[in-house]
């Protein structure tokens, strides 16, 4: 548990635009995903990113190494050139994010199966104060879910794109905007 209480903290090259990926670690061993699909789901939206050919990445923990990596072997017909930048890539953990040392202004898209319970206790939800999220794929199957901070973290950062239609009803019944 010592390595959740020890905050390293980050720092993005001046220039760069912070951009968190989801890893599904947490201090609850029940909680981290085995789920297949979330790993995917990541490494689309890394594979999307580095399409972006005038781009370029750093990050910690190897990240920005794999993504200019991945960014070498996209096909050129399916490169997206004319965006430059920097982007600082740093993971952050869908379902216990306030344990992590997250720079001001990361963005982040929040896509998957949310609401996990630490510990069976309570939900990391919303997500840490300098995330700034784009909701896509988004899932959550219960309204009892969502406390009411959490139904206003949604409004503010809507409209929510969900995964699937029970989804999209559960918010839109909550007064959530949500496609």
């Amino acid at each position: 548990i010592e390595r959740w209480l020890e905050h390293r903290p980050r720092s993005v090259p001046i220039g760069s635009i912070p951009m968190a990926i989801l890893d599904y670690q947490t201090p609850d061993h029940v909680l981290t995903s085995g789920n297949l699909g979330d790993y995917v789901q990541t490494l689309s939206l890394l594979g999307n990113l580095v399409r972006m050919s005038d781009v370029t990445f750093s990050g910690d923990d190897g990240l920005g190494a794999v993504a200019s990596e991945l960014q070498g072997r996209v096909q050129p017909h399916l490169r997206a050139p004319g965006v430059t930048g920097a982007v600082h890539l740093i993971s952050v953990n869908r379902d216990f994010s306030s344990a992590d040392d997250v720079p001001e202004g990361t963005w982040m898209v929040a896509f998957g199966w949310h609401m996990h319970a630490l510990y069976d206790l309570r939900f990391d939800f919303p997500y840490h104060p300098n995330i700034r999220p784009l909701f896509l794929s988004f899932h959550i199957n219960r309204l009892e879910m969502l406390t009411d901070e959490a139904q206003a973290y949604l409004r503010r950062h809507g409209p929510i794109g969900c995964r699937d239609w029970t989804t999209v009803f559960l918010l839109l019944s909550a007064g959530i905007d949500a496609f």
